[in-house]
């Protein structure tokens, strides 16, 4: 669990940058570090998700309960912060630090196509096993 946490953020975190080298050089410096600051609590969000589950997995109903939703809100709350901040900026685009924010999700359905679609071409999966 922890090598897919770690393997995730940081591939994100690198295409986001390149994002942002990318969209600095044909866009605006706006959209490049909109990219990278929802990129960045995207990441965090991602990370927080199953430092949450030791709490709950180790309370009775009602309280794993309360504390999922507790976990729920605090996460979005976490997430609207780069949004409040961009809306309120000049110097942030509102639109890419949106994009940012879904980078996480973005890159695994991504990964997961990209592994799907070997599997189709090739007959195997990402680890080199034959499904045949």
């Amino acid at each position: 669990m922890k090598n897919t946490l770690h393997d995730t953020c940081v591939t994100t975190m690198v295409l986001a940058i390149v994002s942002a080298l990318i969209l600095n050089w044909l866009v605006s410096p706006a959209a490049a570090a909109g990219i990278v600051l929802g990129a960045v609590f995207s990441a965090l969000n991602f990370i927080l998700i199953p430092l949450g589950w030791r709490f709950c997995l180790a309370a009775d109903r009602k309280r794993a309960s309360a504390l999922s939703l507790a976990s729920i809100v605090g996460r979005y709350l976490i997430l609207s912060l780069p949004l409040v901040f961009s809306a309120n900026s000049s110097r942030v685009s509102f639109l890419t630090t949106a994009v940012g924010i879904m980078a996480v999700q973005i890159y695994l359905i991504a990964s997961h196509a990209a592994g799907k679609l070997k599997l189709a071409l090739f007959g195997e999966t990402r680890k080199g096993e034959s499904i045949k």
